[in-house]
């Protein structure tokens, strides 16, 4: 979850976040293990959330602010066993101009689907957990992706609402790549398992970066070191 703020003129920015870790300056990598991170672009303030604590996260807003933007983006689903389908990728929610209905805001972020053990009866893949960012009485709920299929036939878990798809996979061929937020995954063709579905820019950190790709299908080609590649926006 990011969020960006405007601050009024001559008043003074107050943000309670417990435990974050904060950063000021131009775009940086992800801190492992932290909260977050702050970042100052001009007269904005812009905060990530990943970690995926079940207890979330609490923001405290200033009187100032009265409206804000987010990009909420749901966990990617995980890839199918054995030849499997890539992992869809979760639902990516924007607003440019939300109003805000009171001083808290509450974050939830979503872990990515577990890890299926590849073999020969391995399972489906397992969906993404939700990202929440709760206002009062609004939710925003950006849903997991869904599991990728595996060659056994077991069904991978579906996506969570608006999350998108996993891919297919086809007995002794390769897995087609996850559904990204932009396009679905490419078929596995010729032992070669599927790109995933390319995500969508937005540009709230400054610039615009591509967020909410789609897992990439696994190959069925003996000491083929070539992978399948996830779609733009999302992780190999």
């Amino acid at each position: 979850y990011t969020q960006s703020f405007t601050a009024v003129s001559g008043s003074t920015l107050a943000i309670t976040i417990p435990n974050a870790t904060e950063i000021a300056g131009k775009w940086t990598k992800e801190i492992p293990a932290a909260v977050g991170y702050k970042l100052e672009l001009e007269k904005e303030l812009v905060y990530v959330f990943t970690n995926t604590a079940a207890a979330g996260h609490t923001m405290i807003l200033p009187s100032s602010i009265t409206s804000l933007r987010y990009l909420v983006v749901g966990a990617g689903g995980s890839g199918g066993g054995r030849h499997g389908g890539g992992g869809g990728a979760g639902g990516m929610l924007t607003n440019n101009d939300f109003k805000v209905v009171g001083r808290t805001l509450k974050i939830t972020v979503g872990a990515g689907g577990e890890r299926v053990i590849s073999g020969g009866n391995a399972g489906g893949g397992k969906r993404g957990g939700d990202s929440v960012l709760v206002n009062g009485a609004i939710q925003v709920c950006a849903g997991g992706g869904g599991g990728g299929a595996s060659q056994a036939g077991d069904p991978a878990e579906e996506p969570g609402v608006g999350g998108c798809t996993g891919g297919a996979s086809v007995a002794n061929k390769a897995g087609s790549g996850g559904a990204g937020a932009k396009e679905s995954g490419v078929a596995g063709v010729n032992g070669q398992g599927g790109k995933g579905g390319d995500g969508l820019e937005y540009d709230i950190i400054g610039e615009s970066v591509c967020y909410a790709g789609g897992g990439g299908g696994a190959n069925n080609k003996s000491g083929d070191k070539d992978i399948s590649h996830c779609g733009a926006g999302g992780a190999d």
